[in-house]
């Protein structure tokens, strides 16, 4: 991928003439050839990424948490989930659709069924919230069907809007805007939509996988660069409670039916590290 590709990622034009200068500059002098992108990426993060999650605000003492599946909060920032928990917030988990469609992506559709791979998914979900803190009667379900979230724009808006006024958290987490799955960016859609008609500040992105696998994470760095909009939450002191958490998922990290070759997820790693990622809303 060239660097007139990266536009896409909404670089402006004039951030993007530095960046191309400053990238190609340094890699003169370091000989870096073709590595020059990874090599770009880790000097930011030397340079500017080591911030942490300011406090949040006592007002409210709460923090909704908006997920597009059962496994998608807990992949992407449940070690800051068992973090906020510890430090006496309250926390609440919106899951979007009933996650009924898992084993579609395999080519399954009995054994499980979808209406079992529904019922699976969400005593999974309970019991992992469970295990970080967050009590049942704080899991809300909008229960659209999987794969379907952006036809339910408008209603999914409403209910999230009525969610938001009803609990006023102090902060507001949801997936990232350019992760691939058709049901994160509507949801990154519809929060946003929901945030701006309240005005609310203080909401976070967090990425479980983005669009552009390969480059992606590292081409988002380079913009947090200029944009100063990514931060880390070290969540090192619940990392083996989060590990524990996601071992709820059984069905997706092992193989539960005998028309399975292999696991929805062959490994959980990369969400297994000493911080979490999140992309501050600007």
């Amino acid at each position: 991928m060239g660097f007139s590709s990266y536009a896409i990622f909404g670089l402006s034009g004039e951030y993007f003439r530095i960046l191309t200068l400053n990238i190609n500059a340094e890699c003169a002098r370091n000989n870096y050839g073709s590595g020059y992108l990874m090599f770009a990426a880790r000097a930011c993060t030397r340079e500017i990424w080591s911030d942490e999650m300011p406090e949040a605000i006592d007002s409210g003492k709460r923090i909704v948490v908006f997920a597009p599946h059962p496994d998608d909060a807990i992949l992407g920032c449940g070690g800051t989930i068992a973090k906020r928990t510890e430090e006496g917030f309250e926390v609440l988990i919106v899951m979007m659709t009933d996650g009924r469609h898992a084993f579609s992506l395999l080519g399954i559709d009995s054994e499980p069924s979808p209406e079992e791979v529904k019922r699976i998914r969400r005593e999974e979900f309970f019991r992992a919230s469970r295990m970080l803190g967050v009590p049942e009667k704080n899991l809300f379900f909008f229960d659209f069907e999987d794969g379907t979230l952006e036809k339910h724009w408008k209603e999914a808006v409403d209910r999230t809007v009525g969610i938001l006024k009803r609990y006023w958290p102090a902060d507001v987490y949801y997936p990232f805007r350019r992760d691939c799955h058709l049901d994160h960016t509507a949801t990154n859609h519809i929060i946003r939509e929901a945030l701006h008609q309240l005005r609310f500040e203080g909401s976070y992105e967090y990425t479980i996988i983005h669009k552009a696998a390969r480059f992606g994470p590292a081409v988002e760095m380079l913009i947090s660069f200029f944009k100063r909009n990514r931060v880390e939450v070290n969540i090192s002191e619940f990392l083996n409670l989060k590990k524990k958490a996601i071992s709820q998922f059984e069905s997706e990290i092992t193989i539960i039916s005998s028309k399975q070759k292999e696991p929805l997820h062959e490994s959980v790693s990369k969400f297994l590290k000493s911080k979490e990622v999140f992309y501050k809303d600007r």
